[in-house]
């Protein structure tokens, strides 16, 4: 019987980056073709840049959208090659959060795998929030 060990190294700043990158370009810019490469599902095909286009714009359906974006703080989920990215914008004086789920680890890489927007904070989680530097 064999007995296997994975181990994890994940670089908070490189998620971060991949999270702002993707928000930049997805949110601010609108620039979907290359927001659509950052997504881990288009390896596979089963994203098309028309859906995260319709996503995106979902998301704001009042047409409204960021003007810039920060990073505000992170989640690592334990035991899994995932970060989820805290970011911030306002938006016609408004507040607005973006949660970037990115998966990878140190060297290799992040990639989006999931994205959400809200008017408020996202609630806590079991995990310890960081924020970033």
């Amino acid at each position: 019987m064999g007995c296997s060990i994975n181990v994890i190294n994940h670089d908070a700043d490189e998620a971060g980056r991949a999270a702002l990158s993707f928000s930049e370009r997805a949110f601010v810019r609108r620039d979907f073709n290359s927001a659509f490469e950052l997504i881990t599902h288009t390896k596979s095909g089963s994203v098309t840049v028309e859906q995260i286009q319709n996503l995106v714009q979902e998301m704001h359906p009042d047409g409204q959208y960021p003007s810039t974006v920060e990073l505000s703080e992170y989640e690592v989920i334990p035991g899994k090659p995932i970060i989820r990215v805290f970011l911030k914008s306002s938006i016609n004086g408004s507040n607005a959060y973006y949660l970037i789920v990115v998966e990878g680890q140190r060297g290799t890489g992040y990639e989006v795998t999931e994205l959400y927007k809200s008017e408020n904070q996202f609630p806590m989680t079991y995990v310890p929030r960081k924020s970033f530097k």
